[in-house]
């Protein structure tokens, strides 16, 4: 088994990282496993397992995977309650979509910016213990979809009126 580790001035690790051949994990916190993957050479090429952790995960970088999948199970949910089209619709007008540049990437970028979300979705923004905000996207597509049916029942309804 190889690998480092890095010490705060409390004397106690801060970072770790440990390869043994099979796997590598990524700790933090007195060798306390943060995050763990393993990797696969088979032939020459490389093979990524699982990303596993209960802590939050950060990067500058892109995430690239088949699949994103979040937890939706009924048993996990309290308070579910339908969207209210009336309250939302006018929240929705309000979100103006921007292009952007990342200040460390001269790519065009689509989105919004998280501190003009707040006001009108405070929910969907998150600030970390640093100040900077996050924006949860993906918690836009029950407001978009509401909306989506929204305009297709008018449709229908000016077609059925012509």
């Amino acid at each position: 088994m190889s690998g480092f580790k890095t010490w705060n001035n409390n004397n106690t690790t801060d970072l770790f990282i440990v390869g043994n051949g099979g796997g590598n994990i990524i700790g933090g916190n007195n060798n306390n496993p943060v995050y763990q993957w393993s990797e696969t050479n088979t032939g020459g090429s490389n093979g990524y397992g699982t990303l596993s952790t209960d802590k939050d995960v950060k990067t500058t970088g892109a995430i690239k995977c088949e699949s994103l999948q979040q937890t939706s199970d009924i048993r996990f949910k309290n308070n579910i309650i339908a969207l209210n089209k009336n309250e939302h619709l006018d929240k929705l007008q309000k979100l103006i979509p921007k292009s952007y540049n990342f200040q460390n990437n001269s790519k065009t970028t689509f989105g919004f910016i998280a501190q003009e979300v707040e006001k009108i979705y405070p929910n969907l923004v998150d600030t970390d213990s640093e100040g900077i905000k996050s924006l949860n996207y993906s918690q836009l597509i029950p407001l978009l979809l509401l909306q989506s049916n929204d305009l297709e029942r008018k449709i229908e309804e000016l077609k059925n009126n012509n």
